[in-house]
């Protein structure tokens, strides 16, 4: 009871235990990389991978791009995601890598594939069907991410009046008045009980973040 299980020491003893398997050396790795210790945790992931291919790189893909190697890092994620395709951090986490590349159209759109970081907006909206950029008649757009990448993503609003004849604007009481104030021709709300208004119904539904694809 008097050990210390966040060190290192308890990894190597059940790496000791079983020097062949690859999630053991997996756990050692992330353990590593969550100290800082980025090289020995690159040579931990390196041997999960050697011990087993079909073991997903997803590590060594953070791994790699935390050293900044985006490109190689985009390879790793891509093979966990063929290895795991349910497993949509794997896509995610590739989006980022292709965008730090500079791949924008590959990078966008593994970056639709991505988990929901605010879900509860998802129930609200998820009868909608996602808006493809398409002209339409009433779009709610909706933050999907934090209040920062919601104001950096709110430059993207202005290129949508010229596609939707009628924008709703669903954002948190805080960003309320800032998008009052600089977005005249869209109807904001910070609740979901008023996403009408002029009254016609939403016809499609687009996350913040999703405005750059």
């Amino acid at each position: 009871s008097t050990r210390d299980w966040s060190s290192d020491v308890c990894s190597s003893d059940l790496i000791a235990l079983q020097p062949s398997n690859a999630h053991f050396y997996g756990n050692y790795g992330l353990l590593l990389f969550t100290q800082g210790e980025w090289n020995a945790a690159y040579l931990a992931a390196l041997q999960a991978e050697q011990l087993d291919p079909q073991f997903p790189p997803l590590l060594m893909g953070n791994i790699l791009m935390a050293m900044g190697y985006p490109e190689k890092a985009a390879e790793k994620f891509a093979r966990a995601r063929a290895l795991r395709p349910s497993f949509i951090d794997c896509a995610s986490n590739e989006a980022i890598a292709r965008l730090q590349m500079g791949d924008m159209e590959q990078g966008w759109a593994l970056w639709e594939k991505r988990p929901d970081l605010l879900p509860e907006q998802e129930t609200v909206f998820k009868q909608l069907p996602l808006w493809n950029g398409q002209d339409i008649d009433h779009l709610v757009l909706y933050e999907d991410q934090g209040l920062g990448d919601a104001i950096q993503f709110l430059r993207y609003v202005p290129s949508v009046k010229t596609r939707a004849r009628s924008i709703t604007l669903k954002v948190r009481e805080p960003l309320r008045q800032l998008c009052v104030d600089n977005f005249p021709f869209v109807h904001v709300v910070a609740n979901t009980t008023d996403v009408g208004g002029d009254g016609a119904q939403p016809s499609a539904r687009c996350r913040l973040s999703s405005l750059p694809f």
